[in-house]
């Protein structure tokens, strides 16, 4: 879900939340994972961009 939509589903909802909310709970949750967590998210993401990108 992209945010623009997010902010309005909370909106809708009654929640009052900014992009900056938003942000800083990412951070939160970022800071929080184990470096080997991190890893594992990096290598996902790299198997995606190498399945993405044509050589």
């Amino acid at each position: 879900m992209d945010l623009d939509r997010f902010l309005g589903l909370a909106a809708e909802h009654g929640f009052a939340l900014s992009e900056a909310d938003v942000f800083a709970a990412q951070q939160r949750e970022h800071h929080a994972r184990t470096a080997a967590e991190l890893q594992q998210d990096q290598a996902a993401e790299s198997r995606r961009l190498r399945n993405f990108i044509h050589g």
